[in-house]
């Protein structure tokens, strides 16, 4: 068999990555970390014990800063639909030790079911975190999960990065979002349901803002000038729930 992970060492820990994934697999092992930017800001908005669930975790790169800031009293539930890159994501929070992280394979919709994942060929070069799982008529059989069903207690922050499936997942996050009040940063990319997404947090009673962070940052943990990814954000909105008055500098949406 092709080796398709490697395990990176990075600012935060060791990532366990797709060999041939062209964005966290290649950022991870060439700057030894992931949306540096993302990671920092996602940090600043939580402490110690804080909830975050991270709705499409991918590999862990973010999830791994993520349960280093929540520390031992807070908890991340990283949820990942496609089952190598949960594989690799386990390996992640495995190597790290980290006891406050729950794993959980599943997609997020809008209630409990099931979705057809067809399996990804990780010995191609592509974007593995890129791939939609929504609306495939044949794969593996992956648990669907509505946040609510996670039956947490409390949430600070609801990180959702799933391809197409963000408004589903709001849905059913409704009583979460109404009992716990979390932030809310959301992947707000595609053109075809941009204003609709910003339209479903603002009619939960967010405020939303813009955050465009740089996937390469100069002062990568490797100090690596090169930049591989010119140009390239991510595309996230940064819902406050309206008796939250800040706005972090950031462009209102």
């Amino acid at each position: 068999m092709i080796p398709v992970n490697e395990l990176a060492t990075t600012r935060h820990g060791t990532v366990c990555v797709h060999r041939f994934d062209a964005y966290v697999g290649q950022s991870c092992l060439l700057y030894g970390e992931f949306s540096g930017e993302e990671a920092d800001f996602l940090c600043a908005l939580v402490g110690p014990g804080s909830v975050v669930v991270d709705g499409g975790a991918n590999v862990g790169a973010l999830t791994l800063p993520l349960a280093r800031r929540v520390g031992e009293f807070g908890l991340v539930v990283a949820v990942e639909p496609q089952r190598l890159t949960f594989q690799a994501l386990c390996a992640t929070v495995a190597s790290n030790h980290l006891t406050n992280v729950r794993t959980e394979h599943a997609a997020l919709g809008k209630a409990r079911g099931e979705i057809l994942v067809p399996p990804l060929d990780l010995t191609r070069a592509q974007n593995v975190g890129g791939f939609s799982v929504k609306g495939h008529s044949a794969g593996e059989p992956v648990r669907m999960l509505a946040i609510d069903d996670l039956k947490l207690p409390n949430v600070t922050l609801l990180k959702l990065d799933l391809e197409g499936m963000e408004r589903d997942a709001l849905v059913g996050a409704t009583e979460t979002i109404r009992r716990c009040q979390p932030m809310l940063y959301v992947e707000n990319d595609r053109e075809e349901h941009r204003a609709a997404l910003l339209e479903d947090m603002k009619r939960l009673g967010y405020r939303c803002f813009w955050h465009k962070p740089p996937l390469y940052r100069r002062h990568n943990f490797r100090d690596v000038r090169h930049n591989i990814f010119p140009g390239i954000v991510s595309v996230n909105v940064l819902a406050l729930p309206k008796h939250d008055t800040r706005d972090f500098g950031l462009e209102a949406a």
